[in-house]
């Protein structure tokens, strides 16, 4: 509920990293990591993060939507804990994210993209668009398919 309503960046961030972390676990502890099934209030809230045209640092929100680290997700596990384990278990979260929240990921990424001649800008502002943008990116890219293929050889 935090992650998706509350308007305090820091507690959004917070309550997000403690649903990544949630998910991530639970994946790690699965019996077979790789097929990740999201609750659909974990997706809900990181969709209400994606598509907030409120928050005026998109920097924020990027952060908010990147899941816990792996050295984070260590620190919270009892030992001993397989890294190639937990790595394959955030890479499912990852692509299930990105799968469940594709067209808005989509939507998101082409709205934040520059246009046609548009020139590059170096501030605050536009360093949060970027950052948004290529965390929607990473999601989209994450499915591994053609259209995110061409989407990510477009923009680099």
């Amino acid at each position: 509920f935090l992650a998706a309503y509350d308007t305090d960046a820091f507690n959004r961030w917070e309550a997000a990293q403690n649903i990544g972390q949630k998910l991530v676990r639970e994946q790690y502890l699965a019996e077979k990591v790789g097929e990740c099934t999201l609750p659909d209030g974990a997706a809900k809230a990181l969709r209400r993060i994606l598509t907030d045209t409120e928050t005026k640092d998109l920097s924020l929100l990027a952060y908010a939507l990147i899941l816990p680290a792996e050295s984070a997700l260590l620190e919270t596990m009892h030992p001993p804990v397989d890294p190639v384990r937990l790595h394959e278990a955030r890479g499912a979260v990852r692509r299930a994210l990105g799968a469940a929240l594709r067209d808005d990921f989509q939507k998101r990424y082409e709205e934040l993209s520059p246009k046609a001649g548009e020139a590059l800008v170096i501030d605050g502002l536009n360093a949060g668009k970027r950052r948004l943008r290529n965390v929607c990116l990473g999601y989209l890219a994450a499915a591994k398919d053609e259209a995110a293929l061409k989407l990510c050889s477009a923009q680099f």
